[in-house]
């Protein structure tokens, strides 16, 4: 059995390609149903997605990405996008993020490149004690930074020492 390394997930991007990759790069993990969209009132469907709405329990996953599970960060399966301070046209999702040991990289920016998103994950690795940092911007690798614990206090220096494991 794995550790889980356990954060938060954001994409960034503009609303076609954000819905295109909830439609065609996201799923039920247990049922491989797709997503149920809910748009806002009085918008075109095609133009702004104001969240993604998963009408059962249970997780998702990003198809191409190896032993990952991502959900909602509320109780109500909502994943909510806002809008980029610096650009009306480019929308931000976050949500929670799990995958087996570590961050497959890799595999991240090939979603990226496939869907025209960025994509940035910051993770918690409670059993092994470290940290990792990733960023992807239109397929490229930008950043990958691991924080070890190896002779640190791991409980007091992490951010969420208590998430992973």
């Amino acid at each position: 059995m794995p550790n889980w390394c356990v954060g938060t997930m954001k994409v960034r991007g503009n609303s076609e390609n954000l819905t295109r990759f909830f439609k065609e790069g996201v799923f039920h993990y247990d049922d491989k149903k797709p997503l149920t969209f809910i748009y806002d009132k009085g918008e075109n469907e095609a133009d702004i997605l104001a969240y993604v709405k998963t009408n059962d329990s249970g997780y998702l996953a990003i198809k191409g990405v190896t032993r990952n599970e991502i959900e909602p960060l509320n109780d109500y399966g909502e994943i909510y996008f806002t809008d980029s301070r610096k650009d009306k046209n480019i929308r931000i999702g976050y949500f929670r993020f799990e995958t087996a040991w570590k961050i497959e990289t890799d595999q991240l920016v090939e979603v990226s490149k496939k869907y025209g998103i960025d994509i940035r994950i910051h993770a918690f690795e409670q059993g092994m004690e470290f940290e990792q940092f990733i960023e992807v911007h239109a397929g490229n690798l930008v950043k990958n930074e691991v924080i070890l614990f190896e002779d640190r206090d791991w409980a007091w220096e992490s951010v969420n020492p208590n998430w992973g494991g």
